[in-house]
């Protein structure tokens, strides 16, 4: 009858060898890394996990405002052209009666199939619209959000002051326009850390139980919680890297999810055999 093996309870005696860029590079195909990871990391690897998101987030930071600029030079900047001036009283916008539409309460244009700006200030459109929109004016505020194609949908807002007052010409529009969206682009990489981070923590928080049950029936290995997590943020290094290359190249369908499960169990699996064969 065999006897499960208890591996490494004294995991803090020796300090780890690895820092955390070189466990980025040598996550791909080091047993020696993920030996270290087990017996000498300590904590649960949430460090190690914000600095992963910290990684991760330039490369969809990148791709996201290289696709926001895009957007808003073809898209965004040409339909800006077509607003009508606007009126402003009390900080308060409002569509003149004169524009020739059929809806005066509602101005819209589309382009592509992309809903590009809504004029809203009596709040008559749907909901639906009111997100849709890549410029939304409302009533007192300007939005502008990412539409980076990324899955990321940042919010930029720019709110009238009070006393605001008279006609507002096209110039004028564009230039809150662009404070929102330079006011986006600042707000890409930290929101885009934020996503990453949480996300991660949550799926991988899951799969550190999963595993650590998987390699006590499967591998007769007994391991830790904070061990097992340490370990599948390690093994989620090179998954998530190969992924954001892929994105970064337009390779991903939806169906990336499933391989992206089985690389990181691949890993992880990885780790749990090079601690037990140590």
């Amino acid at each position: 009858m065999f006897r499960l093996r208890r591996s490494y309870p004294q995991e803090n005696a020796a300090p780890r060898i690895y820092s955390y860029w070189k466990a980025l590079f040598l996550s791909f195909y080091s047993p020696k890394l993920y030996v270290d990871v087990v017996q000498r990391w300590k904590g649960c690897g949430i460090l190690y996990l914000l600095f992963l998101s910290f990684v991760l987030g330039l490369l969809w930071s990148a791709k996201s405002i290289w696709d926001m600029e895009y957007t808003f030079e073809h898209f965004i900047k040409p339909n800006m052209r077509q607003v009508p001036n606007l009126m402003v009283q009390n900080g308060q916008i409002a569509i003149p009666p004169h524009i020739p539409f059929p809806n005066s309460d509602v101005f819209r244009l589309d382009a592509n199939g992309k809903l590009v700006v809504l004029v809203d200030p009596a709040g008559k459109a749907s909901e639906a619209e009111r997100t849709e929109a890549l410029v939304l004016m409302t009533s007192n505020l300007i939005r502008v959000h990412s539409d980076s194609g990324s899955g990321l949908m940042v919010p930029s807002m720019i709110q009238l002051p009070s006393d605001t007052n008279g006609e507002i010409g096209q110039k004028q529009l564009m230039d809150l326009v662009d404070r929102a969206h330079d006011n986006l682009l600042y707000l890409v990489y930290p929101f885009s850390v934020s996503v990453l981070f949480w996300t991660m923590l949550m799926s991988l928080f899951m799969f550190s139980f999963l595993g650590k049950m998987i390699a006590k029936v499967s591998f007769h290995y007994i391991i830790s919680f904070k061990q097992s997590f340490r370990l599948v943020c390690v093994a989620a290094s090179p998954v998530s890297i190969v992924f954001f290359l892929f994105y970064l190249l337009g390779w991903v369908n939806q169906y990336i999810g499933i391989p992206l499960l089985a690389f990181l169990s691949l890993y992880y699996f990885f780790g749990i055999r090079s601690n037990k064969l140590k």
